[in-house]
């Protein structure tokens, strides 16, 4: 029997072995001074954690220990008090400035509303270029594939059969096995 491993041990320890486990454990600790050094460390372990003191806990550790795991999340109503505190705020040092800078009200009441309209119309006019943007790339990205399938097949036409069936062949269990990999790459910590 090879040496015993920490969890081996740990196991004859506390006794959780099978009845044959147990007995060739000890038929290796009769002809094995390491192993019998390592058992018994971790019997002098064992035996001091068993008469270390329980501390006290404080009555609160529970939940302050839960807190920090979930924390409370914000109500709705809090984000709507916040903003409203936030946008009164604002009206009144706006009207603050104004009075106190005693420069006329409605040109800046005008421009006030005229800012958001102008901001959805720059808004509106980027959206409509991405818009057309990405259409023109789709269709670009259209014709390649286009271009190149028709390509593919031209040359494909001029090969034997044979050899046709047998490049299908290795390129469906190519990309199976390159696919195959990608899914185990993305999965890695899933399965532990």
């Amino acid at each position: 029997m090879k040496c015993l491993k920490a969890d081996q041990i740990y196991l004859y320890l506390e006794g959780e072995l099978s009845a044959e486990e147990a007995s060739a454990v000890r038929f290796h600790l009769a002809s094995c001074p390491s192993c019998q050094k390592a058992v018994e460390e971790r019997e002098h372990l064992n035996q001091a954690c068993k008469e270390l003191p329980l501390g006290d806990l404080p009555t609160d550790f529970t939940p302050r220990v839960m807190r920090k795991i979930f924390p409370e999340k914000v109500s709705f109503r809090s984000w709507l008090r916040a903003l409203a505190g936030g946008l009164a705020s604002f009206v009144v040092f706006s009207l603050l400035f104004l009075f106190l800078s005693a420069s006329p009200f409605l040109p800046f009441l005008t421009a006030f509303y005229r800012a958001p309209l102008n901001l959805v119309q720059d808004i509106s006019l980027v959206l409509v270029k991405i818009f057309k943007l990405l259409t023109l790339l789709i269709k670009v990205f259209l014709q390649l594939i286009s271009l190149f399938t028709r390509g593919f097949m031209s040359v494909f036409t001029l090969i034997q059969p044979e050899i046709q069936i047998s490049l299908t062949l290795f390129f469906l269990i190519f990309f199976f096995f390159f696919f195959y990999k990608i899914k185990r790459k993305f999965l890695i910590g899933e399965n532990a």
